[in-house]
């Protein structure tokens, strides 16, 4: 008996599947298409459409979620009448995937609540486990290790410690920390944040671990920064300077004026001819929830600025004024275009 056919024939290739960034944009879509249809409201969602494949697959799997957290209340004709209108041009992938869209605002609201606890992953319970010190959205809090140094964890941030008479030694496993090492010549501080590995004395310094790089910037004293994969030749920072842990290689650099780094210290978020895209994914950060920007066009806009972490609201309020956008505020999720 020949084996039985796939239930779905039209799942992503390989190399296709969608990305987060993929699912935010598809959120963005849905959002956008509860307004009125127009012919360039149209071309414009099929041209994304049509420039990955992993668009339509992102864009189906939203629109079912939205579908199957929505009570369907509407009558089959308003269902079928918007659906019909972008039939003639959006991919086709199974009926389970993607029912018609409820531009309900409440379905919309819980749909987006879903898919941002979806797409973020939050909650990151495996790292957390043992964890010295873990911060929520929004929060800052330091910590006194065994052997006196003290660290500084800023917004969504976990670490692992081990300090003891054999050594001292901390992972930073997400997020960012600001480090006041405590002097001891005969146990060198260890620092490990992705693919980089930072040794210390005694000195101050912040590190920030990002999805694809690690920053270290030094405000006191020395610190010598190397990629896992060439341990034996680090670079040494001084004050004043910064370096960058990417690719398993390591680039020096001047540090941001201002003390940018580590404003998020004094409670602010400064910017500097800043892309909006930049801006958006740092006040993310500060949230429970997610902000997103429709279009390339405006994420590319720059800001200037400094904000306040605790008013992320207000944040994006300023950004309305000063680049003239709008933005639809949701359960869980503010657009802004």
């Amino acid at each position: 008996m020949p084996d039985p056919a796939p239930v779905l024939q039209s799942t992503p290739d390989a190399g296709h599947d969608p990305t987060p960034d993929h699912y935010e944009a598809a959120v963005a879509w849905l959002v956008r298409l509860r307004e009125p249809d127009t012919p360039a409201l149209t071309a414009a969602f099929q041209a994304w459409l049509a420039a990955d494949p992993a668009h339509a697959f992102a864009f189906a799997e939203m629109e079912a979620l939205f579908d199957a957290v929505a009570t369907p209340t509407r009558a089959a004709a308003e269902r079928d009448r918007r659906a019909q209108g972008r039939s003639a041009f959006r991919p086709h992938y199974p009926r389970s995937w993607a029912r018609p869209l409820l531009r309900r605002p409440l379905a919309v609201a819980a749909g987006l609540a879903a898919a941002v606890l979806l797409v973020t992953g939050q909650s990151d319970r495996l790292a957390t486990i043992g964890a010295e010190g873990v911060t929520a959205p929004g929060e800052i809090e330091t910590l006194t290790l065994a052997d006196g140094s003290r660290v500084t964890l800023n917004t969504r941030s976990i670490i692992q410690a081990e300090v003891d008479r054999a050594g001292r030694a901390v992972r930073l496993e997400r997020g960012e920390a600001f480090f006041d090492i405590a002097s001891d010549p005969a146990r060198p501080f260890y620092v490990h944040a992705g693919d980089a590995r930072i040794r210390v004395v005694g000195t101050r310094f912040n590190v920030r671990r990002d999805r694809d790089r690690v920053v270290v910037t030094v405000d006191h004293g020395v610190v010598a920064v190397a990629p896992t994969s060439n341990l034996d030749n680090p670079a040494t920072v001084v004050v004043g300077r910064q370096a960058v842990v990417q690719d398993q290689a390591v680039t020096a650099e001047p540090a941001p004026l201002d003390g940018q780094a580590t404003a998020w210290r004094r409670g602010q978020l400064v910017f500097n001819q800043t892309p909006l895209r930049e801006v958006v994914a740092e006040l993310n950060r500060y949230r429970a929830g997610r902000i997103l920007v429709l279009n390339a066009d405006l994420a590319d806009q720059t800001v200037s600025g400094a904000f306040n972490t605790a008013n992320v609201d207000g944040a994006v309020r300023g950004i309305e004024r000063t680049l003239g956008t709008r933005a639809a505020r949701l359960p869980g999720v503010t657009v802004i275009y």
